[in-house]
């Protein structure tokens, strides 16, 4: 054997076992200092994670130690991926592509009374797990965010193309389980008391132990979530009659959440509604947040939700971001002890709709307190995060390494203290960010280019890609960068304004 074969051997098993290193460029993707060390050091460790989740060339698992398997979980995934994303070298960010292609798969047409998709997939993607009917249905609506997500980084029309149809498959199965005629999506019911798994119209924040029987919030929350971003991509596809008629289904989602889920008196949404009207007023932290990071919530609806938040921070907040519920649930609503896991337990993935929401609402100083509390209190591995911590002591507990929370705090740090999001074709960085965190640096890798942004301090906000200036709009820089072979690194230069 020769030395060429042999290099082959070892960039072939780089590949094929990735998660150790960020792939085989020797550059460091993400958040590479700022102005707090720690945050570096956090942000680092939760990488480290995320990559170390790599199973082949089309799976991320669940955590870090395989102790949830080698397969995809698409509630994981979605997290795993948006902030995996942000640290992503061409190699990983290939994986991610792959692995919605493989799940994508299992997404076709089907009946109404059958479950549409998986909440799982076999690392091979041979195949998958399914739960009963009336599940999950923010899982299947992740992976159409999920899908765009990564054609927005990638910018790979191909794919977009081809995981459309599956994408609405989905809308149109999701469509039907409105039963009742209100727009909002009806679950499975069950009956108490919760002994093990729940009801489940959705787990992404209220958990899979918990009764959140048919009329599920979280569920038509991710329902609006996907219509409004599938009708961007659709802009972008050419395909104008169906955005325009998604963008109508989610204004009337809208409306209707707002009339059958707001509860003026709890400040937030109710949980679920019971198949006898009985309205259960639990305020789930990362279903109210999300809504307002996705622009569900009017401007009322958002100070009544923020003012909640910041009234409750020394629960909610400062022992974990974030909490999963504010108190726990009445005997038997839940399977979990109280204060442990989705009983009032604390999972960090939440931490990116309360970043995502105090950006939104110009709460610079409440994102920034968010990250200093990961990065300075919460119980971290060199693999990240834990899967849960306890909600009263922040004591930690099941397994190290998390892909969902790394993701989520990555993500949540990006967006929403940084800045950096995208929406379809654009790349937005807002011209903004919290003054200690200065002067910072990170890279990312943004359809087929690496991007390295700097952030610095002056007595005028401005901002340039690749030496030519550009304007603020709103708060926010636009930038359209597209793969340019003569171009493989873009240099962008943000100044934050003194005040």
């Amino acid at each position: 054997m020769n030395r060429y074969e042999i290099i082959l051997i070892l960039l072939i098993a780089a590949v094929s076992f990735g998660g150790e290193s960020n792939g085989n460029t020797g550059k460091q993707y993400g958040l590479i200092s700022c102005g707090r060390p720690e945050i570096t050091e956090a942000l680092s460790k939760a990488g480290n994670g995320i990559l170390k989740c790599t199973v082949n060339d089309k799976t991320h698992s669940a955590d870090a130690g395989r102790l949830w398997g080698n397969g995809t979980w698409l509630n994981d995934n979605f997290f795993g991926t948006r902030g995996g994303l942000y640290i992503a070298d061409q190699n990983q960010q290939d994986i991610f592509k792959r692995e919605m292609e493989k799940v994508s798969k299992f997404f076709n047409a089907t009946p109404a009374n059958e479950q549409i998709g998986p909440f799982g997939v076999s690392s091979d993607g041979t195949d998958c797990s399914k739960n009963v009917i009336g599940m999950d249905y923010d899982r299947f609506l992740e992976f159409v965010l999920t899908s765009i997500r990564v054609y927005e980084f990638s910018g790979d029309m191909k794919f977009a193309n081809q995981i459309y149809p599956h994408m609405l498959n989905v809308i149109d199965w999701i469509k039907m389980q409105d039963t009742d005629g209100d727009v909002l999506l009806e679950g499975r019911v069950m009956n108490e008391p919760v002994t093990g798994v729940g009801s489940g119209a959705s787990g992404t924040y209220i958990g899979d132990t918990v009764r959140n029987n048919y009329k599920d919030f979280g569920a038509s929350l991710f329902y609006y979530d996907a219509l409004i971003n599938l009708a961007k991509l659709e802009d972008v596809l050419g395909k104008k009659s169906a955005a325009s008629s998604h963008r109508e289904l989610a204004s009337r989602v809208k409306n209707a959440l707002s009339k059958i889920m707001w509860n003026q008196s709890n400040s937030g949404y109710l949980a679920w509604i019971e198949p006898n009207g009985v309205k259960q007023d639990y305020w789930v932290t990362g279903n109210n947040l999300h809504a307002v990071q996705c622009g569900l919530t009017n401007s009322k609806q958002t100070s009544m939700i923020i003012k909640k938040l910041n009234d409750n921070r020394d629960v909610l907040i400062d022992v974990v971001p974030c909490r999963t519920v504010l108190g726990v649930y009445a005997k038997d609503l839940c399977s979990n002890p109280e204060n442990y896991y989705w009983n009032g337990g604390s999972w960090t993935l939440v931490s990116a709709p309360a970043m995502l929401a105090y950006r939104k609402t110009n709460d610079l100083n409440g994102a920034m307190h968010i990250m200093d509390v990961l990065a300075n209190k919460v119980i971290m591995t060199e693999n990240g995060y834990y899967e849960s911590y306890w909600g009263y002591t922040g004591k930690e507990n099941v397994c190290p390494g998390l892909l969902m929370n790394n993701g989520g705090v990555i993500w949540g740090f990006f967006a929403g203290v940084l800045g950096v999001d995208t929406s379809c074709d654009k790349l937005i960085i807002s011209d903004t960010v919290p003054k200690d965190i200065l002067p910072a640096e990170a890279r990312i890798r943004y359809r087929g280019s690496d991007l390295e942004i700097k952030w610095s301090s002056g007595t005028k906000a401005k901002a340039s890609l690749d030496g030519v200036s550009c304007k603020a709009r709103n708060g926010q820089y636009e930038f359209k960068i597209n793969h340019d072979v003569r171009m493989p690194v873009h240099s962008i230069n943000i100044v934050v304004a003194e005040k």
